[in-house]
């Protein structure tokens, strides 16, 4: 997760930066939800939250 209003994102090869304020969603595809919830709660400190019923695959919701 970004969180600083320094931070500076490529333009996708247009020459230009976009200034990120915040980044509050992303999706990686993992081969394991349990081993990657390991990392990211006890190595980068991430807090599972409730995750809508309605998907029907496996994943996981974290906040920092």
């Amino acid at each position: 997760m970004v969180n600083t209003t320094a931070a500076m994102v490529s333009g996708g090869g247009k020459g230009g930066v976009l200034p990120l304020a915040s980044l509050n969603h992303i999706s990686i595809v993992c081969r394991s939800v349990e081993e990657s919830l390991d990392f990211y709660m006890n190595v980068l400190g991430f807090t599972p939250i409730r995750r809508p019923g309605s998907f029907d695959f496996d994943g996981a919701w974290l906040f920092n």
